[in-house]
Order: C-alpha cells, then structure tokens, then sequence
C-alpha cells in the first residue's frame, strides 16, 4: 500500500492508493523486488539465476557436496539440552580442552614472525592488556595483512612446496594478494633474490615453476586485484573463469592442458607453461578434483586461504579429503582459520571429536561457537573469559586438524604470525600420507 502525501490548503490530506504489494524474486542473492505479474519475466533474464544455471552446467559444481548432508544424523537427543549457563558451560570447555590435549597438538612449526611454541589456548597474559589494545603496533591494516601474506609464503618454502609445478588454488581469494605474494616469493627463490626486490617488477631471467594459479571466492573480483599482475608472472595465461557462463572454448594460450566446456583433454606434461583461473562460486559446491583436473591435468594441488571464516574452513578441508579419495592428493593445505562463531553444525566435519568430548547436542556446538569469540576481548580484567573462549577455537580447530589425519593427512595447528599482528593467527598446515599406488608429491 502506497500513500503519497499531498499539500491543499494548508492542510495535509493523504490519498490511499491500494495496490497489489511487491514480491521478490525467489532467486538466492536477487533481491530484486515487483508485481507478480511480472516474476515470470524476470526470471527469463535474470542476471543471478542465469549465472547460478551456468555453475550448475560445470562439472566441477555439485551443489551441496562440501556440507556433510548425506552424513548420517549425530544429533539425535534423548533429552533436551540444558539451558545455557555461562560459566558452567565455561568449566566443560576447559575440562574438554584438558581432555583432548589441544594445547600439545598445537606445537609450533616452521620460522618466521610466530610466537614460538605459543597456543591459541594458552593463557592469555599480556595479550588481552595493553599489548591487545595496541593492536598492530602502530602498522595499518594492509601492512599487517602483508605480513601475514609474506609469512604463509614463508612457511611454504621452509615445506619445499615451491617452484614444483604444483597448481596453487586460493580458498576465499578476494583480491589474489596471497596467491601473488606466494608467486613472488616462488620468483624470489628462483632468481635469488628477497621478494621484496622483485615486488616492483619481474626480475629478469626469473621462470617461477609454480604451476597454475587459480582464485576461488563466492563473491565478485574487488575492483583492484592482483588478476593482471598474476597473468603476468605466469608463463602462460588464459581466460578468467568467471562468471562460468564465458568459459566456453577455455584453454591455456600455449595450447595444452584443460579443454573447453567439455573439461577434457591433456596431461600433466602437455601443459607446458601455466595458465590462470578465478572461480566463482561457493566452496560448498566445489569438486575440487573436476577442477584442477581440468585447470591443470596430472598436476598436484596446494590449497592455500588466510581468514577462510567459520564454515568456509570445513568446506575447504572436505573438498581437500575428496580431492585425496580421488586419487589425486594435495601437496599441501594451509588454511589460516578465523571466525570460529561462524561455523556451522552440519558443516563440522568432526562432530564425533567433539561428541567424545561430551559437545553432544546441536546447541552444545552452538554455546562452543558462541564462546569462542571470548578470545577476542582487550583488557586484563576479562581475561579468564578470553582463555575459555581461547579454548573453545583451539578445540574447534584441534577437531579439524583430527578430521585430517584421520582421512590420510599429517597435520598440525601453529601460529604463523605473532597476536599484535592478528590476534586470529593459527594456520592448519596438512600434508598427505602417500600410500601405494598413489601418486607422491615432489
């Protein structure tokens, strides 16, 4: 109902005009609102339900497949959960932390910025003081997020993953700093030089032998990105794959490697040089093996995120476990985790570790999610309640780290970079165990 409001004589008299009310397009993501009458011919031309179609056209998209829902029901209550009380749930979290040993498990690996042998659950200390609030140390935002970038690319070469022709596919892409600060130090170590050297231009004679590169992200391509200068250092390029609707005929420029629309063709050694992608769309609904297979045949993968939030970090490491049943094991995961109160239930992809620990009930892991953005408070007089909520991410994140060893991989939870950079520094680092017939990555 619309009612414009008219001036006559100097008195206001409003004149209801009755109409049929709005409807919106019932395409997730639209929003678009109009008359009933005319949804049909909306949803001939529209723009997001056009590129949803398309991504359901690709063999690398199967709806739902990351999400755990064909996984048999754990949440199955004899009784109802009890009410939430704080502190009491406070004491189950660190009775539950003691019991899995998550502060062990975190041991630190690698050099370069982190705090040693520090946990995301040890005792807070300092770090919820003075420390906490001076967030950074005067460094703006963009030089921190560097610092992290140049501290994953660091972990990389202390694992000798670069410069081995593996694919690097970036989990929640955004702007592709992570991968490019990667390609550059891999560009580094070729020509013997800092990154910082090359930062500003190619250094010449320099061949990085990364592979492929690929950006995944649910959401459009920022304005400014690093997808020009990506091309760039690669030795080959090709069209971006996003939208999926103009993919069509894709192909790397030297001629080899992943086919068209038809997503065959080629072998690991018919690629020759190395091609660029970006993927748009959810990692929920991401085959991660139909996708390297077609960005980059025979070539193994190394998945790599910083900040992938909440239930993208599940999906992540579900897609990395199929990749490996697959056949086709990852040469490395480095996932930087971070947003713990945004995981979802059916996403977990350990609900059991968390069961044993008595987290039985949905809204057990709900109180858990909750709790763990305690962590983040900044002064000493709550730092009891930052230590539990330090505990409940370092669980979560310790049952992720199980979910992976017991799907084939070696992996260990570290801080990659010191709290007055991020105060969301813990990076899960995988490897996969090679069994027969496997094929080893070099």
């Amino acid at each position: 109902v619309r009612t414009p409001a008219t001036l006559m004589c100097d008195v206001t008299v409003k004149m209801i005009r009755t109409e049929a009310p709005l409807v919106r397009c019932p395409t997730p993501g639209c929003g678009c609102e109009m008359k009933a009458s005319r949804i049909e011919a909306h949803l001939r031309r529209c723009p997001i339900l056009a590129e949803r179609n398309a991504l359901l056209a690709c063999d690398y998209c199967s709806p739902a497949v990351n999400t755990g829902a064909g996984e048999t029901e754990l949440d199955a209550e004899l009784e109802e959960a009890e009410p939430f009380d704080e502190w009491k749930f406070a004491a189950r979290v660190l009775r539950a932390h003691a019991a899995a040993g998550a502060i062990a498990a975190c041991v630190a690996a690698g050099a370069g910025g982190a705090d040693g042998d520090r946990t995301s659950a040890d005792p807070p200390g300092d770090e919820t003081g003075a420390a906490a609030s001076a967030l950074g140390g005067g460094r703006t935002g963009k030089a921190r997020h560097q610092e992290q970038r140049d501290a994953i690319a660091a972990r990389m070469v202390s694992m000798g993953l670069l410069n081995q022709g593996h694919t690097l596919v970036e989990y929640g892409a955004g702007n592709g700093e992570l991968a490019l600060t990667i390609m550059l130090r891999a560009e580094a170590e070729v020509s013997g030089e800092t990154a910082a050297e090359v930062k500003g231009e190619k250094a010449a004679g320099a061949k990085a032998q990364l592979g492929s590169v690929c950006l995944v992200d649910s959401a459009k391509s920022p304005a400014k990105n690093a997808d020009g200068r990506l091309r760039g250092l690669l030795a080959g390029s090709s069209p971006a794959l996003a939208p999926p609707a103009r993919i069509t005929g894709w192909r790397p420029k030297n001629g080899g490697g992943a086919g068209g629309s038809g997503g065959g063709g080629g072998t690991g050694g018919d690629i020759g040089g190395a091609c660029f992608a970006r993927v748009r769309m959810g990692l929920e609904d991401l085959e991660l093996a139909k996708l390297a297979e077609r960005i980059a045949p025979g070539r193994h993968t190394l998945l790599v995120a910083k900040h992938l939030c909440g239930a993208a970090t599940d999906y992540a490491l579900r897609s990395a476990v199929a990749l490996r049943a697959a056949g086709a094991p990852p040469a490395a995961v480095l996932i930087g985790t971070c947003c713990h109160h945004r995981c979802d239930f059916r996403a977990y992809p350990n609900r059991p570790f968390l069961c044993r620990l008595g987290f039985v009930h949905r809204a057990d892991f709900e109180a858990l999610c909750r709790v763990s953005s305690w962590s983040s408070v900044s002064t000493a007089a709550t730092s009891e309640r930052a230590y539990v909520g330090a505990c409940a991410k370092a669980l979560l994140d310790e049952g992720r780290a199980e979910y992976l060893r017991a799907h084939g991989f070696q992996a260990t939870l570290s801080r990659y970079v010191n709290v007055s950079v991020s105060p969301e520094n813990m990076l899960l680092t995988a490897t996969a165990v090679v069994t027969a017939g496997m094929p080893a990555a070099q």
